[in-house]
């Protein structure tokens, strides 16, 4: 398993940098209205930093703070720098990395927007997974997410 992070925690950033350069215009049209509290679910190291910190040149503000919740270990130190780099690029975006799972965090009602991206696939409980996600977000909330996972019985082709 340990090993298997390790891989992981090389080829996600290259893979998801291929996939944000293939999805960049749909992501940005995805995100142009994210505001207020995020939390950002896998959020790998960090790829969707960039979009917040354009949603804040748009009238109200935008994302003010991004939690950035990644549970593997092995992408923690790129995830950190993201973040640095974010608060460096706009100082007034907070960015908080965490690490662990969702159903670790505490509170309800706590976020405006929680964003996952490619995300499921991961998730042994997509059910669960979505149960945690309406708990920590306000009433009103919304939920932003680009996935290739289709619903269960079937899901992921990678779990077939």
């Amino acid at each position: 398993k340990e090993r298997s992070a390790k891989t992981a925690g090389i080829m996600i950033p290259r893979t998801m940098g291929l996939i944000d350069w293939q999805f960049r215009l749909a992501r940005e049209e995805l995100l142009k209205g994210i505001c207020g509290s995020v939390l950002d679910v896998g959020c790998g190291a960090g790829p969707y930093l960039q979009y917040y910190i354009s949603s804040r040149a748009r009238p109200g503000g935008g994302v003010q703070r991004a939690v950035m919740l990644e549970p593997n270990v092995h992408l923690h130190d790129r995830l950190r720098k993201a973040a640095a780099d974010a608060r460096t690029q706009d100082p007034g975006l907070e960015v908080e990395v965490r690490g662990g799972f969702i159903e670790e965090l505490q509170g309800e009602s706590v976020f405006d927007a929680v964003v996952f991206g490619n995300v499921l696939c991961e998730v042994p409980d997509q059910g669960a997974f979505l149960q945690e996600v309406g708990r920590l977000l306000k009433p009103g909330g919304r939920v932003y997410f680009s996935e290739h996972v289709g619903v269960k019985p079937h899901g992921c082709f990678m779990r077939r």
